[in-house]
This record gives structure tokens, sequence and C-alpha cells, in this order.
């Protein structure tokens, strides 16, 4: 949805996409709740993550919108380690 005009008009889905703030811990920028990427995955295409958590469900997604990836992360087994797993999975598809 993010990446067609189903929900969100062209203008929308830049905004969402569009560098806001920066986050020293993640190495990445934010826009409108998506993560950007600087250097936090082994890939150099445009990649945009979001990661949630709430009472012992953690979760993370993952796109690549020039390569058509998509990743979704979901476990209810508590904390794991969502960005590596995430750049393994990159490393392999890419």
């Amino acid at each position: 949805a993010t990446n067609s005009s189903e929900l969100l008009d062209a203008k929308d889905r830049s905004l969402i996409k569009s560098p806001i703030s920066y986050y020293e811990y993640y190495d990445s920028d934010f826009g409108y709740s998506w993560g950007i990427n600087r250097n936090m995955f082994a890939i150099s295409s445009p990649t945009y993550f979001y990661g949630g958590t709430s009472l012992g469900f953690f979760s993370m997604i993952t796109t690549v919108p020039e390569k058509g990836i998509n990743i979704i992360l979901l476990s209810n087994t508590g904390n794991f380690s969502r960005i590596e797993l995430t750049n393994e999975i990159l490393k392999i598809i890419k």
C-alpha cells in the first residue's frame, strides 16, 4: 500500500519516506513513521523500515521498492535481533 495509490496519493507517499529527523542510534533518518536506511542494512538501494513492540510481541517490516523486496518479521516469543535478521535476509536475496 505504501508503493501504490490505493491508500495514499503520490504526495503523501513521498512524505512518508522523506527524511524529517535523524536517529543516531540506528544511523538512519526517519520520515512519518518509516525509518530510512543510511548504513544500517547491507544494501545500497533506498530501504525503509518500521519496527514495533507490544506486550511480548515484536515486529519489523522492511521494504526495498526498487527491487520489489518486502520483509515482514513477527515474533511472540520475546525480543529478537530484528535488524540483524533483516540484514542477513537482505544479504541473501539482494
